[in-house]
């Protein structure tokens, strides 16, 4: 067996434990890779193996893992270039980016809001209130209905289809 399968093996036993030891911490404070001063946690990993496709993420963690990492790497190493060449000061780009942190901000600020204020008793309390304050309107049966023409028989079908 050659230097580099063994090495692969050991790193794919070791990378087994160091995951199991790790659920056990929080995935934030677990250095995954560092770039630099850049630091990948274990919950960035995490974060990209929950937006892999389902059959990906079927595979074992330690299959996956590595190039889970290298991904993020790069992703890191080609976001600094584009900052590096001012891509986020041309207009198209910075359009995008102000929409999508105006969607991440309106979906942190409803989660934030439903998580504080949307609680079971003010749901009670609002369901008992419109249950009290409830009128019933009256409800009419009608086997057929007597018009004066054909013509506006017709008229009412057509607006009754819409």
């Amino acid at each position: 067996m050659s230097s580099i399968k063994i090495f692969f093996i050991v790193g794919k036993i070791l990378l087994a434990f160091s995951i199991s030891n790790a659920l056990a911490e929080s995935p934030n404070k677990i250095i995954a890779a560092k770039v630099n001063d850049y630091i990948i946690t274990a919950q960035d990993v995490l974060d990209a193996l929950n937006r892999l496709p389902k059959k990906i993420k079927e595979r074992p963690l330690s299959d996956i893992y590595p190039n889970i990492v290298n991904e993020l790497i790069n992703q890191h190493l080609i976001t600094k270039q584009a900052y590096k060449d001012k891509l986020d000061l041309n207009t198209e780009v910075a359009y995008l980016l102000k929409k999508n942190k105006d969607q991440i901000m309106a979906k942190y600020w409803l989660n934030n809001f439903l998580t504080n204020q949307v609680k079971k008793e003010n749901i009670d309390k609002y369901y008992n209130n419109y249950i009290k304050n409830f009128k019933s309107s009256k409800e009419f049966n009608a086997s057929h209905i007597l018009l004066k023409s054909k013509k506006e028989a017709l008229e009412i079908i057509k607006k009754s289809k819409k």
